[in-house]
């Protein structure tokens, strides 16, 4: 038999967030009889820490996001431009030597990914964010650090094809390999656990899925309920997720008249079967690269309006598959109303949405996964 490849991934935490469930499916997925495969979080948090599959061995850096050490570490490279401390700490933990190492999320996961380069024979690293309109990570790095971090990369995979445009208009002349790999969906566990849980819908019922966070919007998806509610439209809202906005929003949900229409329900593993449950999904991001929300809808059959993005705009086919709205309040209005008043589109709409589904393949994404190893 041939010798297993030694695979480090090294990620932020393990928070509820989009990316961090598709590695958790990415490893769940693994063929543990030909990798051996490590994961070091930068932070010993988070919702999915309990989902990691039990293959994999785990190193962490620092206790919480809120570690004094961690702080103090980022300053003195921020500031004053020394990243001993940081480079210390990390080739404290990862004294062993790789394949590959993958820093599978933008920002600090590559900002200490650099530091151990010495480490493994190959360095990927992946991009999931729309550079030019959620260009997140500049206050993580130095000036130029970022584009010398990238530049020391053998290959950069990028969710999306819209997301490796937007990072190259950002980062031009980056001479570095390049690959577009969409993110593993695993449809028949989406199924699976949507039956877990029955809610119990009381009416024509909208959902939104997402960090609480300012690029997902969600003030505008409450003022557009607000709107629908004036205007005798007899709707539930649902919001699933949590984040640093929801006192924010709760006080726009009581000032709006809203607490009997939209509900804040927190972070939910799975949301699928509230998913499965709703009439419509709506995204009214600002930004997003490829959107595993979206994808996850379309997979329970649902109806999909968002707002015309990068992401969304590639999923949807540029509207073939879902509805596509402008970021504006009225179009995202006009467009759920288009939804609402007629059923021929909401079954349209569903069938579009299964007829979507079909071209996510395990398979085919892991094969995509074990050639960029």
């Amino acid at each position: 038999m041939d010798k297993k490849k030694k695979i480090l991934f090294i990620l932020t935490a393990l928070n509820g967030g989009g990316a961090e469930r598709v590695l958790i499916n990415i490893l769940h997925c693994f063929d543990y009889q030909c990798y051996d495969v490590d994961l070091c979080l930068l932070f010993n948090e988070g919702v999915f820490m309990k989902d990691v599959d039990k293959s994999v061995h785990l190193f962490k850096l620092y206790s919480t996001t809120k570690s004094q050490q961690y702080w103090w570490h980022r300053k003195i490279y921020k500031y004053i431009g020394s990243n001993f401390f940081l480079r210390k700490k990390i080739r404290n933990v990862i004294t062993q030597h790789y394949d590959t190492v993958v820093s599978f999320v933008e920002g600090t996961s590559l900002l200490f990914h650099q530091f151990i380069l010495d480490k493994a024979d190959r360095h990927v690293t992946w991009v999931h964010t729309d550079f030019i309109n959620n260009h997140w990570t500049h206050y993580i790095y130095r000036k130029e650090d970022e584009r010398m971090a990238y530049q020391k990369m053998d290959e950069i995979v990028f969710v999306s094809k819209d997301a490796r445009m937007q990072f190259n208009r950002l980062f031009d002349n980056l001479h570095v390999k390049q690959r577009v790999i969409y993110n593993l969906i695993d449809t028949q566990l989406i199924l699976k656990k949507a039956s877990l849980f029955i809610s119990y819908k009381r009416k024509f019922t909208i959902v939104g899925v997402g960090r609480l966070v300012e690029a997902k919007r969600f003030d505008r998806l409450i003022n557009v309920c607000a709107m629908l509610k004036q205007n005798n439209y007899d709707v539930d809202t649902w919001i699933i997720g949590e984040g640093y906005l929801r006192p924010e929003l709760e006080r726009q949900i009581q000032q709006l008249g809203l607490e009997e229409n939209v509900f804040l329900l927190g972070f939910k593993n799975p949301p699928y079967s509230y998913m499965k449950q709703a009439d419509l999904f709506v995204s009214t991001s600002d930004t997003e690269g490829y959107p595993l929300v979206v994808c996850e809808a379309l997979v329970l059959g649902l109806p999909v309006i968002a707002t015309n993005i990068t992401g969304p705009i590639e999923l949807l086919e540029d509207g073939k598959y879902g509805v596509l709205v402008e970021k504006d309040e009225i179009s995202i209005y006009n467009g759920i109303i288009s939804v609402i008043e007629s059923d021929d589109q909401r079954k349209y709409y569903t069938q579009k949405s299964l007829e979507r589904s079909r071209c996510f393949d395990i398979d085919y994404s892991m094969v995509e996964i074990y050639n960029v190893l």
